[in-house]
């Protein structure tokens, strides 16, 4: 419970709300956008990807990490990887390699 209360703390924070800004505008600029996830995170990953299409911002969701984004022909890409745990090392290797 202590965890889960000191994360709400930390949302309500300005260094947050300009993360949150930065990100935003990110996706805004971003010509396509990208939610990438494995297991769970994947299907995350396709229903976040509804989100930005219902403004009109080409968007796609995928639930393989090894698919190969740096091969993309767009200029502004955002990409946006998920993890429920934070911790699964494929994504973590996988996003790694393409940095």
């Amino acid at each position: 419970m202590e965890q889960l209360l000191h994360y709400f703390q930390g949302t309500t924070t300005c260094a947050f709300e300009e993360r949150i800004q930065e990100g935003a505008e990110l996706i805004r600029d971003a010509e396509m956008v990208v939610f990438v996830g494995l297991g769970s995170s994947g299907v995350l990953a396709r229903y976040g990807a509804r989100y930005p299409s219902n403004f009109g911002k080409f968007s796609v969701g995928l639930e393989d990490v090894f698919y190969p984004l740096i091969e993309m022909t767009y200029p502004k890409i955002a990409v946006i990887v998920l993890s429920v745990s934070g911790e699964t090392t494929g994504v973590i290797e996988a996003l790694a390699r393409r940095i």
